[in-house]
């Protein structure tokens, strides 16, 4: 009897262990299926990373490329501008003739600050090489006008270095567009150089480039050197003498 007992406990026992290992084999399946599941699901999401780095790295080498065109664009834009602004000279050739000049402004004028004197030159180089003049030219018209001197009055009511009448600049400021301009503003050397480098280029203009004319016509006017040339040279007259002269004085 007990012998029948131990042999069913045993079997109980036996069955017992059987489906306990059958349920954690199962469940160890299960898990490993999950795991497995898993380990796809993370090198998918790895292969999809290393795309998406692979496709930046291409966006990359991409942009890297247009960025080089664009600097390569702004290079040459930037050197046709150089030329552009600087006309015939170079920035070394620039610098050289600003200094030269300013040398020259001191000498004419020995009460300037070294500043001034500096400010001054580069503000006639400037805008002489804009408008496609002869830097010298433009300063002899200073050394004639008012011996270098910023702030100086004319006679006739004119304004600054280069002798600006107060209806010439009224008329420069409108082609320029300056709004609520008063004459006071030409004792304002950059102004006052800026005002009659353009009132200069249109006088050479207007006589078809003819620099002795478009002197003529800065000191009378454009109807002024008109009747003038009616009966005389350009070359007759004292002011276009003067600054043809003192052109030869600063060149040398």
């Amino acid at each position: 009897m007990r012998e029948k007992l131990f042999n069913g406990l045993w079997v109980t026992l036996v069955c017992f262990v059987v489906v306990f290992l059958a349920s954690a084999l199962v469940e160890a399946e299960r898990q490993g299926d999950k795991l497995y599941a898993h380990a796809v699901e993370l090198q998918e999401h790895i292969d999809a990373q290393e795309q998406v780095i692979a496709d930046q790295g291409g966006l990359i080498a991409a942009y890297e490329e247009q960025q080089a065109a664009v600097i390569s664009v702004l290079t040459q834009a930037a050197e046709t501008l150089e030329v552009v602004a600087y006309g015939p000279y170079d920035r070394k050739e620039l610098q050289r003739l600003i200094s030269e000049i300013a040398d020259i402004i001191r000498e004419v004028n020995s009460t300037l600050g070294p500043d001034q004197a500096d400010d001054i030159s580069r503000a006639i180089v400037t805008q002489a090489v804009a408008a496609d003049i002869d830097p010298y030219l433009l300063l002899s018209v200073a050394v004639v006008e008012s011996d270098c001197r910023p702030v100086v009055r004319g006679g006739s009511g004119e304004y600054g270095m280069m002798q600006v009448m107060p209806g010439t600049g009224r008329w420069i400021a409108g082609r320029l567009g300056y709004a609520d301009f008063e004459p006071s503003q030409l004792q304002d050397a950059q102004m006052n150089i800026q005002f009659a480098t353009y009132y200069l280029r249109t006088g050479i203009a207007e006589f078809g480039g003819d620099t002795q004319k478009g002197l003529l016509a800065y000191n009378r006017g454009s109807g002024g050197a008109r009747k003038w040339l009616k009966e005389n040279r350009s070359d007759e007259h004292r002011y276009v003498k003067r600054v043809i002269q003192a052109y030869g004085e600063v060149k040398t």
